[in-house]
Protein backbone atom coordinates (compact mmCIF):
# COMPACT_ATOMS: atom_id res chain seq x y z
CA UNK A 1 0.00 0.00 0.00
CA UNK A 2 1.48 3.24 -1.22
CA UNK A 3 1.40 6.07 1.32
CA UNK A 4 0.40 9.34 -0.14
CA UNK A 5 1.18 12.62 0.94
CA UNK A 6 -1.68 14.59 2.48
CA UNK A 7 -0.75 17.81 1.09
CA UNK A 8 -0.65 16.74 -2.28
CA UNK A 9 -4.43 15.31 -2.10
CA UNK A 10 -6.91 16.71 -4.23
CA UNK A 11 -9.90 19.09 -2.69
CA UNK A 12 -13.21 17.59 -3.19
CA UNK A 13 -16.28 19.67 -5.13
CA UNK A 14 -18.00 19.58 -1.64
CA UNK A 15 -14.94 21.27 0.06
CA UNK A 16 -14.63 23.43 -2.46
CA UNK A 17 -18.08 24.43 -1.76
CA UNK A 18 -17.29 24.69 1.33
CA UNK A 19 -14.05 26.83 1.55
CA UNK A 20 -15.41 28.93 -1.17
CA UNK A 21 -19.16 29.43 -0.03
CA UNK A 22 -20.27 29.26 -3.21
CA UNK A 23 -21.94 26.00 -5.70
CA UNK A 24 -21.25 28.12 -8.67
CA UNK A 25 -17.90 26.69 -10.40
CA UNK A 26 -17.30 30.50 -11.99
CA UNK A 27 -17.90 32.14 -8.43
CA UNK A 28 -15.30 29.06 -6.85
CA UNK A 29 -12.59 29.92 -9.57
CA UNK A 30 -13.05 33.92 -9.23
CA UNK A 31 -12.45 33.55 -5.57
CA UNK A 32 -9.92 31.02 -5.50
CA UNK A 33 -8.07 33.53 -8.10
CA UNK A 34 -8.71 36.11 -5.88
CA UNK A 35 -6.81 34.83 -3.00
CA UNK A 36 -3.94 33.21 -5.40
CA UNK A 37 -4.66 29.69 -5.10
CA UNK A 38 -3.29 27.86 -8.22
CA UNK A 39 -5.79 25.75 -9.51
CA UNK A 40 -6.93 24.00 -13.12
CA UNK A 41 -10.00 24.32 -14.50
CA UNK A 42 -11.70 21.18 -15.16
CA UNK A 43 -13.99 20.10 -18.58
CA UNK A 44 -17.48 20.87 -16.52
CA UNK A 45 -15.77 24.29 -15.31
CA UNK A 46 -14.96 23.31 -11.60
CA UNK A 47 -11.55 24.36 -9.93
CA UNK A 48 -9.68 21.31 -9.08
CA UNK A 49 -6.57 21.90 -6.40
CA UNK A 50 -4.66 20.25 -4.23
CA UNK A 51 -4.31 21.27 -0.19
CA UNK A 52 -0.68 22.15 -0.68
CA UNK A 53 -1.52 25.16 -3.07
CA UNK A 54 -4.65 25.95 -0.72
CA UNK A 55 -2.37 26.57 2.19
CA UNK A 56 0.03 27.50 0.06
CA UNK A 57 -0.90 30.73 -2.21
CA UNK A 58 1.00 31.64 -4.59
CA UNK A 59 1.51 35.30 -3.12
CA UNK A 60 3.19 33.39 0.11
CA UNK A 61 5.96 31.79 -1.78
CA UNK A 62 9.17 32.24 -2.64
CA UNK A 63 8.62 35.60 -1.05
CA UNK A 64 12.55 37.17 -1.62
CA UNK A 65 12.30 38.93 2.45
CA UNK A 66 14.12 42.44 2.43
CA UNK A 67 17.30 42.86 3.90
CA UNK A 68 16.73 44.52 6.79
CA UNK A 69 18.78 48.12 6.95
CA UNK A 70 21.62 48.39 8.78
CA UNK A 71 20.66 50.86 11.87
CA UNK A 72 23.66 52.26 13.66
CA UNK A 73 22.89 54.26 16.90
CA UNK A 74 23.12 57.97 16.67
CA UNK A 75 25.81 59.08 19.23
CA UNK A 76 26.44 62.58 17.81
CA UNK A 77 24.63 63.87 20.86
CA UNK A 78 28.14 63.12 23.11
CA UNK A 79 29.84 64.64 20.97
CA UNK A 80 28.97 68.36 22.12
CA UNK A 81 28.78 68.89 25.54
CA UNK A 82 25.42 71.02 26.63
CA UNK A 83 25.72 74.06 28.16
CA UNK A 84 24.61 72.89 32.07
CA UNK A 85 27.95 69.85 31.31
CA UNK A 86 30.17 73.16 30.20
CA UNK A 87 29.52 74.81 33.39
CA UNK A 88 30.14 71.86 35.88
CA UNK A 89 33.19 71.44 33.74
CA UNK A 90 34.34 74.72 34.14
CA UNK A 91 33.59 74.51 37.64
CA UNK A 92 35.60 71.20 38.15
CA UNK A 93 38.70 72.08 36.15
CA UNK A 94 38.91 75.61 38.59
CA UNK A 95 38.46 73.56 41.93
CA UNK A 96 40.94 71.18 40.65
CA UNK A 97 43.52 74.22 39.47
CA UNK A 98 43.23 75.36 43.26
CA UNK A 99 43.23 72.16 44.75
CA UNK A 100 47.15 71.79 46.34
CA UNK A 101 46.59 68.09 46.61
CA UNK A 102 45.25 67.15 42.86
Amino acid sequence: MEKSDSTMTLITDEEIIEITGSRYPSIQCKILQEYGVPFVRRRDGRPRTTWYNFNHPLSTRNKQLEPEPKWEPDFSCFDEPTSRTKSVQKKFNKNRKTDPNA
